[in-house]
C-alpha cells in the first residue's frame, strides 16, 4: 500500500535524522544540512530550500546484531529519502501522507468502524 511505504520510508529517515542530531549543538547541524546559496530560485534563503546533507554510515561494531540492523535500516532510510532533497521536499511528501492518511481515515463517527475493532 502506498500510505506504508510512503510513511514508513520517511519515517525511517526521519527517525535517524531525529537520533542524529539530538543534544547536538548549532555547529553540528551543518552536518546534516546545507543552507541554500541566495540567488534566483534558491527561495530567498528560506529554510524550505535547505538541503539534507549526505552523512557518512554510523559506526556499528560495538552494536549487537540487533541495534545494527536497526541503525543501519534507518541510515539507508536516511540516505535514500532525506540526503539530497530539500526541507521542503521532505515536507511536502509527509503533507501528501497526512492527506492520505487523514483521507482513508474512518469518521470518528462512523460506527462501523468502531465495531470492527
Amino acid at each position: 500500500m502506498r500510505r506504508g511505504r510512503v510513511g514508513g520510508r520517511i519515517g525511517d529517515g526521519r527517525r535517524h535524522a531525529s537520533s542524529s542530531l539530538s543534544a547536538r549543538t548549532e555547529a553540528d547541524l551543518a552536518e546534516f544540512i546545507e543552507p541554500s546559496a541566495p540567488g534566483p530560485g534558491a527561495g530567498d534563503g528560506r529554510v524550505t530550500a535547505w538541503t539534507w546533507k549526505s552523512v557518512p554510515e554510523p559506526a556499528l561494531a560495538s552494536l549487537p546484531p540487533r541495534g545494527q540492523a536497526w541503525e543501519i535500516t534507518r541510515y539507508r532510510a536516511y540516505q535514500a529519502q532525506l540526503a539530497g532533497h530539500t526541507i521542503g521536499e521532505i515536507f511536502g511528501r509527509a503533507t501528501e501522507f497526512l492527506k492520505l492518511a487523514a483521507a482513508n481515515a474512518p469518521s470518528i463517527t462512523d460506527v462501523s468502524a468502531h465495531a470492527a475493532l
